[in-house]
């Protein structure tokens, strides 16, 4: 009987932690027939395992409407990247056109519409895309007494708040007597500190997924969002050095004597880096969505069957 007892127990030597699929609470030692003390989940739900198919429901659910909320908003920046490379040819194509062909230029306005499109189309698609993050990065219960600061749904959390500070807190910046007399140096502080800490939520939440994703389970999926992460981790900061060069050049008076390199000839170096780095940001980026609609997908299904598997009575003797 002592034997048989302790086998219907979870070891308090076992290397591996039991947590309650619903608050976290540690099971070790509980007999197994029993619910657990903080929240009454029967301890037998927590030992299917770690798959997101056999997580907390409501836990699932929410990773599902925040990847679907964060996929509609990537799709609105998808938009926005598409019409940043479109509007400098078209506006060349319709400048030929109405130069040569008919004689007259295009009107400012059509250009001011389209930027402004652009612009709230840019806001709409960041703010959902945050929305997702947010509900897509929220803590798993049973990690509510475990999980690391450092982890990456902690860090991709933190720098999304520490990117909307950096909005209000770039402007701030303008208090200063050196950047308010050099308007060339706002740019570089603002996409400097926007452009860091956006890098580091992308990566971040990009490394939460995949832990998720190991989870559904989808290890091909796995591999090819940790590919993602690498590549953005190094192509969004080249992306925004090399757009941030031809200001800060502007802005640093000639040296005297001349220069290796001229000013003229480095703007057109970079110039051509950051098309070739855009490019290949937007294909990633297309190749992002098409990951993030197949998680969506995956959490919705781990969701149902999560809500039909922890809603099942436990097994009994």
């Amino acid at each position: 009987m002592p034997d048989m007892e302790k086998s219907d127990q979870v070891s308090l030597s076992s290397p591996t932690e039991l947590r309650c699929i619903t608050c976290g609470y540690d099971l070790r030692s509980l007999p197994t027939e029993e619910s657990c003390p903080e929240c009454g989940t029967p301890i037998e739900l927590s030992l299917r395992g770690d798959l997101l198919s056999q997580s907390d429901p409501a836990w699932v659910a929410r990773l599902a409407r925040g990847q679907s909320v964060l996929v509609f908003g990537v799709r609105f920046c998808l938009i926005c990247m598409v019409c940043a490379f479109a509007i400098p040819f078209l506006g060349f194509g319709l400048g030929f056109v109405f130069a040569f062909g008919f004689g007259f230029n295009i009107p400012s306005w059509v250009f001011s519409v389209l930027f402004l499109s652009f612009g709230g189309t840019l806001i709409v698609g960041a703010l959902f895309a945050t929305l997702g993050c947010a509900l897509v990065t929220t803590q798993d219960p049973r990690d509510s007494l475990r999980e690391s600061s450092s982890s990456n749904r902690n860090v991709a959390r933190q720098a999304l708040l520490a990117m909307y500070a950096c909005v209000p807190a770039s402007f701030v910046a303008l208090l200063i007597p050196f950047v308010r007399t050099s308007p060339q140096i706002f740019p570089v502080i603002f996409f400097l500190s926007v452009g860091t800490c956006f890098t580091v939520a992308l990566v971040a939440t990009l490394g939460w997924l995949a832990v998720l994703a190991a989870r559904i389970p989808d290890h091909d999926l796995r591999s090819r969002t940790m590919k993602s992460a690498r590549f953005f981790r190094w192509a969004v900061p080249v992306l925004i050095l090399t757009a941030l060069i031809p200001p800060m050049l502007s802005a640093t008076p000639p040296a005297a004597g001349g220069a290796l390199i001229r000013p003229g000839v480095l703007s057109s170096v970079t110039g051509c880096v950051f098309l070739v780095v855009a490019a290949g940001i937007l294909i990633g980026s297309f190749r992002m969505y098409k990951d993030l609609r197949t998680y969506r997908t995956a959490f919705r299904k781990c969701a149902t069957e999560a809500n039909t598997t922890n809603s099942e009575p436990p097994l009994t003797d």
